[in-house]
């Protein structure tokens, strides 16, 4: 019964890295004019890390915190995210392009 829960957060959280991704790739090139969107995913044996990092126009951070009442992009990852126990962390200037990123805890099964 173990093994099965644990099968099982580790397919909700290949899951929710992946929607992760795709969402911040979509923003990068939808909203944000990127030339380069690099993704680096990280596997330790306590966390797995999703980086995604553009070279797009960037935004205010703050601007983008609550619903802005066309996408709840950012919202939605930080929400999935926290709801299996992990960290999202969100940089971005106007100008400077953005950096998106989710954590969570796991152990890695041989």
């Amino acid at each position: 019964l173990h093994s099965l829960r644990r099968r099982q957060r580790q397919m909700c959280i290949r899951d929710r890295l992946y929607r992760i991704g795709q969402e911040s790739i979509n923003n990068a090139l939808k909203h944000a004019h990127a030339n380069e969107i690099n993704l680096l995913l990280v596997a330790h044996s306590h966390y797995i890390t999703l980086e995604i990092i553009d070279d797009g126009q960037g935004f205010n951070v703050p601007d983008q915190a609550t619903f802005n009442g066309h996408s709840l992009g950012l919202l939605n990852m930080n929400e999935r995210v926290k709801a299996l126990n992990g960290t999202f962390t969100l940089h971005s200037q106007p100008g400077t392009g953005t950096s998106v990123t989710a954590k969570f805890p796991m152990t890695l099964t041989p």
